[in-house]
């Protein structure tokens, strides 16, 4: 599938987005209860933005290719 830029851009803001919102939950669940989540729940927060600067790295990348043809 061929993404443009701008669809790559929003792509990674919202993994950014998604990636904290998990972050916040996972602190506020291990703040309010005794149980711990799964060790699994921490990887999506190390690799969401992991995802987000590869995603804008490839926007970045093709938005310079576009604008020197």
């Amino acid at each position: 599938m061929k993404f443009t830029p701008k669809t790559l851009k929003i792509l990674s803001i919202t993994s950014v987005g998604i990636s904290c919102a998990v972050l916040a939950f996972i602190i506020t669940y291990n703040w309010r209860n005794e149980n711990e989540l799964p060790e699994w729940m921490l990887l999506i927060s190390i690799f969401l933005p992991l995802l987000a600067t590869f995603l804008s790295r490839q926007s970045k990348k093709r938005n310079d290719n576009n604008e020197g043809n």
